[in-house]
């Protein structure tokens, strides 16, 4: 078993080609439409392909570990080097991914996928290392690795031809597409001088938003019409372009607070002069808007159309998707405030953008962690990150759940329920509006998330 470096070098070459083969038909085959929606845990597509050679000098690494241990132990064969190659690939990956499990709200099918296919990776690595030391060429082994190669670039192509029908359906399902994270007043917020949003965009967040689209049927829908309107309804135009303008099947409203309903200004005669936007509305905020200028005038011009919402009452949008509003505890001075229920074909999203508090939700019967379990993705109140964030000003006054509080009262929910929460609707003097923050490391720590303008979530 006396082989040189050179010869040791060619082997583990081989080795790596061939798990390359097998690492395409894996993930660019079978697993392909996987990597369509990578949700929050994976990066997204367009990321991890640029950084697939950091994945194979893993690989590389894993190899080299490998063929030393083989080498050592004087193992020689097909199988005792398959056998060899199998156990350290569940040993490393098994580890790996429970460790993972521990940190991140990955999906324990993800994981347990990745163990086995990584065992047997390396297990090819090792079949194709033990042959190599037990004959004096590698000339047929090469053929053979060659012929793996092919083979898998081939059953890749394949698989992803029999997957597209899959893959496009799923590109044409509906989705939630986050417009804004800002509390009412925007970031930055009027009177903050010194913010670095007046000169930089990247330091601006735009008022809390969700934006709804069917790809299907070309409808697009906003939850909340904000000051900032004029420019989600762009992020929308640029997202989904539609003919027509605003091209809104309908605006969904939460209560009549500034930051929520002032932006149906701009549909109107002195704007946009839009013509019958639907504009769905609780009893109190249709009755607020007909009878309370400047809004009857919107009203009176058919710029817009008010359209009936009732407390539980599931309003179908089409055939493949529905919202529901409910009732949350917030102050009411002028209409009800409530949340909505998202859901399309596969999954449902929550929206809570502003509520007083979720102990007061239970006193009303509804408990927060019970509304998450029923949906896959929750976008909820985090207007303030604790109390002490506003010197020298009483919040009590200004009732929101603190994301402190939030945290400690889910702490006990299982990561995969922790994972579906996003704070939105945060205020300008919210540390965890920025990335770089202890306050936004804590919250990921923790394992719940911030809401992300472009955001999407796949219904």
């Amino acid at each position: 078993m006396n082989k040189n470096a050179g010869y040791l070098i060619r082997l583990g070459l081989l080795s790596l080609v061939a798990v390359i083969g097998f690492d395409l038909f894996l993930h660019a085959g079978i697993l392909s439409p996987l990597y369509k929606d990578p949700g929050t845990f994976l990066l997204p597509p367009e990321t991890a392909f640029r950084l697939i050679p950091l994945g194979y000098l893993s690989f590389a690494l894993l190899i080299v570990l490998l063929e030393w241990i083989i080498v050592k132990l004087g193992v020689i064969g097909f199988k005792a080097g398959l056998k060899y190659g199998l156990l350290l690939g569940f040993l490393v990956w098994a580890s790996l991914c429970l460790g993972l499990a521990s940190i991140v709200a990955a999906p324990y099918g993800l994981l347990v996928g990745w163990t086995v296919g990584q065992a047997v990776e390396l297990g090819l690595a090792g079949a194709i290392i033990g042959a190599g030391l037990a004959v004096k060429s590698l000339k047929e082994i090469g053929l053979r690795v060659l012929a793996i190669f092919v083979g898998c670039v081939i059953l890749s192509v394949i698989l992803q031809n029999i997957l597209d029908g899959r893959v496009t359906h799923h590109e044409k399902a509906p989705f939630v597409v986050v417009l804004g994270i800002a509390q009412d007043g925007g970031v930055p917020q009027a009177g903050t001088k010194e913010h670095q949003g007046w000169a930089f965009d990247t330091q601006r967040r735009r008022v809390a938003c969700l934006g709804l689209v069917d790809p299907v049927s070309g409808q697009r829908w906003m939850f909340d019409a904000t000051p900032d309107f004029p420019e989600q309804l762009h992020m929308l135009d640029e997202i989904v372009p539609v003919e027509g303008k605003p091209g809104l099947s309908g605006i969904f409203l939460t209560h009549a607070h500034i930051g929520h309903y002032t932006g149906l200004m701009f549909l109107g005669y002195e704007s946009l002069g839009a013509k019958e936007v639907s504009v769905y509305a609780m009893p109190r905020m249709r009755r607020y808007l007909g009878s309370n200028g400047p809004w009857d005038q919107l009203v009176r011009y058919r710029n817009i159309a008010l359209k009936p919402l009732e407390n539980g009452v599931p309003v179908p949008l089409n055939e493949r998707l529905s919202v529901t509003p409910f009732l949350v505890p917030h102050r009411q001075e002028y209409t009800e405030v409530i949340g909505f229920r998202i859901d399309g074909p596969g999954r449902s999203v929550l929206f809570i953008p502003d509520i007083d508090s979720w102990e007061e939700w239970d006193e009303a019967g509804t408990r927060i962690e019970d509304m998450i379990a029923s949906v896959d993705v929750a976008f909820l109140d985090g207007t303030f990150y604790s109390g002490d964030e506003m010197p020298g000003r009483d919040l009590s006054g200004i009732p929101h759940p603190f994301i402190t509080h939030s945290m400690n009262r889910f702490d006990a929910l299982p990561l995969p329920e922790k994972a579906k929460v996003r704070f939105i609707h945060l205020n300008h003097t919210n540390p965890a509006l920025w990335p770089e923050s202890e306050a936004r490391s804590t919250i990921e720590r923790h394992g719940f998330e911030v809401a992300d303008e472009g955001e999407r979530v796949s219904l």
